[in-house]
């Protein structure tokens, strides 16, 4: 990070831009940033795999291991309560309008 700001490749920072971050619903993705236990990666993860991408995609366009990213989607999912990807968007469809 420089002087504090956040830090993304350009790679994810090009898919953000093209729309593919964007969650199922902006509700359901706003309740999940607001988890304070939730580390900026971790939250970067999660906003990645509800937009659909894989952790191998995410760790490729990141240049971060694939162990990296996994162990940072696990820890998320712990500290929200979730046991799978099927938890996180049962979660997410809570906040449909």
């Amino acid at each position: 990070m420089a002087a504090g700001q956040r830090y993304l490749c350009a790679s994810i920072t090009m898919a953000e831009d093209a729309g593919m971050s964007d969650a199922p619903t902006e509700m359901g993705e706003a309740a999940l940033l607001s988890y304070p236990a939730l580390s900026q990666r971790e939250r970067e993860v999660l906003r990645l795999c509800i937009s659909g991408l894989t952790v191998t995609r995410i760790a490729e366009m990141s240049g971060r291991s694939l162990k990296t990213v996994s162990t940072q989607k696990l820890a998320a999912y712990r500290k929200l309560g979730l046991k799978n990807d099927m938890d996180l968007f049962r979660r997410l469809s809570q906040y449909r309008a």
